[in-house]
């Protein structure tokens, strides 16, 4: 039987150099942010429910998230939402998101439309903005 990783490695490769694997998780332009989160279990961990519902998280996303149609470009959504009637940017962010999870919520989603993240709510706020200042 024939060794396949060659093969394998240069189609990694090819993918690499051609942009077939982006580092955006939003592929838009403008900072981005998706908050995927179970309504149900959110509240039962105290420190994550805390930074979820944080005024100073909302006002730093009202505040650098790039505009969309006057709105700012981020949503906290339940992965339980029909968001069928949303753009399909913001669709694809949920999937993504929720696969990304694996379970794990609440998680995120930050993107500029070049590099991004995907990660796990923290308990505390300090570390989550900046994580996220890291993708203005």
């Amino acid at each position: 039987m024939r060794d396949i990783r060659p093969f394998l490695l240069v189609i990694l490769l090819v993918l690499l150099a051609f942009g077939g694997a982006s580092s955006a998780p939003i592929p838009d332009n403008g900072f981005r942010v998706l908050i995927a989160y179970e309504s149900s279990s959110a509240e039962q961990q105290s420190g994550t429910a805390a930074v979820l519902h944080s005024s100073e998280l909302m006002r730093f996303l009202n505040e650098e998230c790039v505009k969309e149609e006057g709105r700012p470009a981020w949503r906290k959504w339940d992965v339980d939402n029909d968001v069928s009637a949303e753009p399909e940017l913001w669709q694809n962010a949920l999937e993504r998101a929720v696969g990304d999870a694996g379970g794990v919520l609440p998680w995120l989603l930050v993107s500029n439309g070049k590099t991004g993240d995907s990660f796990a709510m923290p308990d505390d706020l300090e570390p989550l903005l900046t994580r996220l200042k890291k993708h203005l």
